[in-house]
């Protein structure tokens, strides 16, 4: 083009014919960078599954300790029952005659222990079923207006059986 008009260049001619972009001292930058990424995307993969093996950890340990509580305060319910049937039995013993009065007292004594027992195991169920709506997500306002009409005959722990089966 110059050569054809016979005019000589000025500055901002030279600087626009001959500007190159050589990555000279960048040498694999790019490279360097898609491979980078690739670790942070392969990092960030990583990082979920393990956030998911936690999670299902979390909710199955949960479940277990929830489970475990129902099945105590069965097992505690009928203690209490029995203990309660064996103070009835002194008590009437003792008015029959045939029992001391210590008998009574043993036998109240391990009456209220059962009584305590059962009560403390039902507190822990409930606080353990209430960490398991917690690690399922279940645990919403609608969920705890359910549980608070319920009362003591909460229909929660077949909901969370039946949705955790």
């Amino acid at each position: 083009t110059f050569l054809h008009k016979e005019q000589f260049p000025s500055d901002s001619w030279w600087s626009g014919l001959f500007s190159a972009n050589f990555p000279i001292f960048e040498g694999g930058m790019i490279y360097q960078n898609i491979r980078t990424a690739y670790s942070q995307m392969r990092q960030a993969m990583l990082q979920r599954q393990l956030l998911a093996r936690q999670i299902m950890e979390q909710v199955r340990i949960a479940r277990t300790d929830w489970l475990t509580s129902v099945r105590l305060v069965a097992n505690l319910k009928t203690e209490l029952r029995s203990a309660q049937a064996a103070y009835h039995q002194a008590q009437h013993s003792y008015s029959a005659g045939v029992a001391t009065n210590l008998d009574v007292i043993t036998a109240q004594d391990r009456a209220l222990s059962a009584q305590l027992a059962y009560e403390q195991a039902r507190y822990n169920e409930r606080v353990r079923m209430l960490n398991l709506l917690r690690q399922t997500g279940r645990f919403t306002y609608p969920m705890i207006a359910q549980l608070a009409a319920a009362g003591d005959n909460h229909p929660a722990p077949q909901a969370v059986k039946k949705k955790m089966d």
